[in-house]
């Protein structure tokens, strides 16, 4: 089961935290970052493809 927290900033810009079985997540504008869940360790960012 994964988490989730919204958290909107005073700009309007809203980041999303997500923590899953196997990363946490954060996404900013269509852009994900990926930390994995055991080490910490950062494992890359995805891009928005719209």
């Amino acid at each position: 089961m994964s988490k989730l927290v919204i958290v909107k900033c005073d700009n309007g810009i809203e980041i999303k935290f997500e923590e899953t079985p196997y990363y946490l997540t954060a996404t900013v504008n269509g852009d994900v970052w990926y930390w994995k869940r055991d080490t910490g360790e950062f494992d890359g960012k995805a891009f928005d493809v719209e």
